[in-house]
């Protein structure tokens, strides 16, 4: 019990993070694509510039992420006189290991059709929260299942429906990251953030 709790109350603010950095990322890719020099026709599709700017943008949300994550987990290593790298820590990135790795395996396979992309991410993500479920919180294997199951839903939805190269796909890519990196990280930062109990409870 109380593992899970400072789990919980590690995750949370990085959720916090990381959904904020992955709305700006999707709001500045956005506005890119729509407006000003990036404007292309429908008929040209996808172009190499798009492609750039979606990875540089979203790897810099990684990036932001990870490094807030790293912060938290000292700073919480810290206060509880821990050894940074703890068992915890090395099970937790065994777990995630394998989803993780097999997402940068498809990066590199399909890192020109972003519609097959995205979902590759949500289902990868999804399936590494899920392996920490026996040492984690309940609340993050659940949101697993709702990265997972959107994925999965997403990869299908552009299997049956718009299998193409066309820029509305690309842009609906680009709105179900935000959507779901974005909106649900800061879901599940409202909903599991450290409450202060009063001294009687």
């Amino acid at each position: 019990m109380e593992k899970s709790t400072i789990y919980r109350a590690i995750s949370a603010p990085t959720a916090l993070v990381g959904g904020l950095a992955s709305i700006i990322a999707g709001v500045m890719i956005h506005c890119w694509w729509c407006m000003g020099e990036c404007s292309i026709s429908i008929a040209q599709g996808v172009t190499p510039n798009r492609i750039q700017q979606f990875f540089g943008v979203w790897l810099c949300v990684l990036f932001i992420t990870g490094i807030a994550n790293t912060y938290f987990i000292w700073r919480g290593a810290v206060l509880r006189k821990e050894p940074f790298i703890s068992a915890g820590m090395k099970m937790a990135l065994l777990a995630l290991f394998p989803p993780l790795m097999t997402g940068g395996i498809f990066t590199l396979i399909c890192h020109e059709v972003l519609s097959i992309l995205a979902p590759i991410w949500m289902i990868c993500y999804g399936l590494g929260l899920i392996a920490t479920r026996h040492f984690s919180p309940s609340s993050i294997p659940r949101l697993g299942w709702a990265f997972l199951i959107t994925g999965l839903s997403c990869f299908l939805y552009f299997k049956f429906t718009r299998w193409d190269l066309a820029i509305e796909v690309h842009l609906f890519a680009n709105i179900i990251m935000t959507a779901t990196f974005g909106l649900f990280h800061l879901i599940y930062a409202a909903c599991t953030w450290p409450r202060k109990t009063s001294p009687t409870s």
